[in-house]
């Protein structure tokens, strides 16, 4: 037994020797630290098309011009997720010692992306539509997409617009109910078309659930947006909510406020479409409990309902 007890103890001390030793062996070896388990820092490398970039710099793809070396640096910083990602990059090309020229190239790149910081999301979107022209590279597929991307984070009506259509043309209700709530943003913001085009969506049951009533809602909303933009009719707006808000209206007075809705119908209905005001048209005498609603609520946002 006491020479079991020895035995057992010899190998025990061994056991720890051993690993003692594979971990200095990991210490000086990723490939041996890797095995056991171990994970080494990645060495920082050029981004692959930062080195397509200066292939085409290069002219080492014939036929190609310089211009695609440009073109896929600016694609490269737009995909960038953070500026320290660019400025890694920017760290590696002077210690690989890369051509002071191409160097410049990609500072030019990195400009043209801070370009956008001011601009209201227009310039990116005008952009973009030129870009997506070409077709001879796929370098432009890209840089027009993420084009597209940053005039929508920069709230670009246009390019919200384009982003709820694209949203509704999926065959995914949740996409719906995200292209609903893009329109929504927009109606709030004061934008006619988006109001009128959701009330069209649930007049007509297209990707919304058909309901007249919300219809009626959002188009009462672009009048509403509409009459904002005049002050004479604005406060003759408010004057007609106080007497809505009262609940009780006399008859002589709801003829005076139908054909009061009926005059800012004449005024918005260039706007709008032969079904639209025939749906405006139901805000009479006999809708004013309707209209009450429709007009106390004008802030409210009602939940997208898809099918």
């Amino acid at each position: 037994m006491i020479v079991r007890g020895i035995v057992l103890s010899y190998h025990s001390k061994m056991k720890q020797i051993f690993q003692i030793f594979v971990l200095l062996i990991c210490i000086g070896s990723p490939a041996l630290s890797m095995a056991y388990g171990a994970s080494p820092e990645e060495p920082l490398r050029i981004e692959w098309r930062v080195k397509h970039a200066f292939d085409h710099f290069n002219e080492r793809y014939k036929g190609q011009t310089k211009e695609l070396a440009d073109e896929h640096l600016r694609l490269f910083v737009l995909r960038a997720e953070t500026p320290e990602t660019i400025k890694i990059q920017r760290d590696l090309l002077l210690q690989q010692k890369r051509p002071a020229d191409f160097i410049e190239h990609f500072d030019a790149a990195v400009k043209w992306l801070q370009s956008f910081e001011l601009d209201d999301g227009s310039r990116a979107y005008a952009l973009s539509k030129a870009y997506k022209k070409r077709t001879d590279n796929k370098v432009y597929n890209g840089i027009w997409q993420r084009l597209r991307w940053l005039s929508e984070t920069k709230q670009y009506p246009p390019a919200l617009f384009e982003a709820a259509e694209r949203r509704f043309n999926s065959p995914k209700q949740i996409h719906w109910q995200m292209g609903c709530s893009i329109l929504q943003r927009l109606a709030k913001s004061g934008k006619v078309a988006a109001a009128l085009e959701l009330g069209r969506r649930y007049k007509d049951g297209d990707n919304l659930l058909k309901d007249n009533e919300l219809a009626l809602y959002w188009l009462t909303k672009a009048q509403l947006i509409y009459m904002g933009n005049d002050p004479a009719l604005n406060q003759q707006q408010k004057k007609i909510r106080s007497e809505l808000a009262t609940g009780s209206v006399p008859d002589e007075r709801k003829k005076e406020i139908e054909d009061w809705f009926s005059s800012i119908l004449n005024r918005v209905s260039p706007n709008l479409n032969s079904w639209q005001t025939e749906v405006l048209q139901r805000i009479s005498a006999e809708d004013l409990r309707s209209a009450e609603v429709l007009v106390r609520a004008s802030n409210l946002m009602p939940t997208c309902h898809v099918y």
